[in-house]
């Protein structure tokens, strides 16, 4: 089970972080910089990053939605493991939509105080 475990979690990591090497034509001799996924402004590497976070959220979502739904079958009619399950799935959905809804809400915020540009 150890191993299963090491295998999907190495697994995971090569889909959703994969490694990335710097080649020659990557580097702006000129300014003497590394032009890569995290170079730019803040926005941009916010950006970046988000694309990153995004299927990661969804991977996580769909564990903890299989997690409660294996809790709530393996109740066997136990009160205490059923409430457990509820808040297990309760706590996924409601992290779910405030993730789901962080860029729209970012972007009110922004557009209310009057900040104009790409904001997420």
């Amino acid at each position: 089970m150890k191993k299963l475990k090491i295998i999907l979690l190495n697994i995971f990591f090569y889909i959703f972080f994969p490694i990335t090497v710097a080649s020659a034509a990557d580097i702006n001799t000129d300014i003497g910089t590394i032009q890569g996924p995290v170079s730019g402004s803040i926005v941009d590497v916010i950006s970046n990053l988000t694309s990153y976070i995004r299927p990661l959220i969804a991977v996580v979502f769909l564990f903890v939605i299989i997690y409660g739904g294996f809790t709530r079958m393996t109740a066997a009619g136990d009160a205490e493991k059923e409430k457990k399950s509820n808040a297990i799935l309760t706590a996924g959905v409601v992290g779910f939509i405030i993730i789901v809804l962080a860029p729209v809400i970012v972007r009110l915020v922004s557009s209310l105080i009057g900040i104009r540009g790409n904001v997420l």
